[in-house]
């Protein structure tokens, strides 16, 4: 599979251009300081605090047009969580 922009796909690399924007990740990284989780754990929370900021974006949105909505969830399951944890890592 080709990558885009070094991301493993274009949903991956959209993700994290938002999640930079939002200022997601700057919530997760004082998170991170202020209460650590585990070394093994530590992956797996960040992916789901990601992960779960945007289903939750997604959740709240109020559409009555489901092909909007179809969209969004093929893309977000197509993000590749990890990829965007182990980036945020890295500058805690």
């Amino acid at each position: 599979m080709e990558k885009y922009n070094g991301y493993t796909n274009w949903q991956t690399y959209l993700t994290d251009l938002y999640s930079e924007q939002s200022g997601l990740y700057n919530s997760v990284r004082q998170f991170l300081r202020e209460e650590p989780p585990t070394e093994e754990a530590e992956i797996y929370s960040i992916m789901n605090m990601i992960r779960g900021y945007w289903i939750e974006m997604n959740d709240e949105t109020d559409t009555e047009v489901h092909l909007f909505n179809d969209f969004i969830n093929y893309c977000l399951a197509e993000v590749n969580w990890r990829e965007l944890a182990e980036k945020l890592k890295e500058g805690v």
